[in-house]
């Protein structure tokens, strides 16, 4: 089926509608990355359209070029692209390997890897474009663990995998309610929701090769010890915490408290403690109309030494907490 004989995704929002080469060049780049273009036959006539629904560091689009033609982003460097043809097909160079997909097909392409892209004229495709490092500091959320090694996808999304239902389904119900006036994509809210859905049902369902530690349930049966020790933790955040509290708060000792929390809680308690409030400072960086002062939201959470705690939220989040007020500026409803 042609784009043009099929219901198109995103119809409401439209970027681009266009049969000039440049203007098209110059558009797709800007939404998703600089790239060239090579038409496969002769003929160089373009039926080009985008649409696009912006997420904040995760963009869901829809792109059709209507031509034969290759589209060489080379390395995408700064993302990761989901790419999913739904209709025609669609051929698919990572590095060395080759992968041919028709509609309902996805791939998972990663952003250091030199990747290229032959679409057929009718083909259409669901591109969904996820920041690496909101994805890495996601990944941090959700396992309270710091990211040592990159996260490296299995690229074919198999559709007889478990996951791929659930992040297809997903995908179908984010461009199905994207059509409803009125949706969550209206307030700042409802826009980081189900960005967080899609991260987290990317690190979640599909697998990659830090899948075991994502999906390890953390057992409810910690110690009470540890148990007390978060609690107390949870209560003092903006205050200071020594493992002499600790030991005295539980009455076991450090080493039983230290390997307790990192068995149950995958992190030392000190760690632990500085991830509790490095989450308290970035939930403040990131929201709109909160103070704006690094080293007053810093002090606030107790931290005191500003160098330590740019160094720590850097461990914990890699970027400065500069960086983040810089991206909260950039993300749309942010203003």
């Amino acid at each position: 089926m042609s784009p043009d004989a099929m219901v198109l995704p995103l119809a409401n929002r439209l970027i681009l509608q266009s049969d000039d080469v440049e203007t098209t060049l110059r558009t797709v780049s800007r939404h998703l990355k600089h790239h060239t273009l090579h038409f496969n036959q002769k003929s160089e006539r373009l039926a080009a359209r985008l649409h696009s629904l912006d997420l904040g560091q995760v963009s869901v689009n829809y792109v059709c070029y209507g031509a034969d033609i290759v589209v060489d982003p080379n390395e995408l460097q700064s993302f990761y692209l989901v790419h999913m043809p739904i209709s025609g097909t669609s051929q698919v160079v990572l590095g060395k390997e080759h992968y041919f997909l028709q509609a309902g097909q996805s791939i998972i392409c990663p952003p250091d890897i030199r990747t290229k892209f032959t679409w057929s004229e009718n083909c259409g495709v669901i591109a969904v474009k996820i920041d690496k490092r909101i994805l890495d500091n996601h990944y941090q959320e959700i396992t309270k663990t710091p990211l040592m090694e990159k996260i490296l996808f299995d690229p074919l999304i198999k559709a007889q995998e478990i996951g791929a239902g659930s992040w297809h389904r997903l995908l179908k119900y984010i461009l199905t309610d994207a059509e409803n006036e009125g949706g969550l994509y209206e307030t700042q809210n409802g826009i980081e929701q189900v960005r967080n859905l899609i991260l987290t049902t990317l690190l979640t369902t599909l697998p990659h090769s830090h899948s075991q530690l994502v999906n390890r349930v953390i057992s409810p049966a910690a110690p009470y010890y540890v148990k007390a020790a978060e609690d107390f933790m949870r209560t003092n955040l903006t205050g200071s915490i020594t493992m002499d509290d600790l030991v005295h708060l539980t009455g076991v000792s450090a080493r039983t408290i230290y390997q307790g929390f990192k068995h149950f809680r995958g992190s030392s308690p000190m760690r632990y403690f500085d991830d509790m409030r490095l989450a308290q400072v970035r939930e403040e960086l990131t929201k709109p109309g909160l103070e704006r002062s690094i080293s007053k939201i810093a002090t606030k959470w107790g931290f005191f030494h500003l160098s330590g705690f740019a160094k720590k939220y850097k461990r914990r989040y890699h970027e400065l907490p500069s960086e983040t007020l810089r991206y909260r500026e950039q993300t749309p409803g942010r203003h």
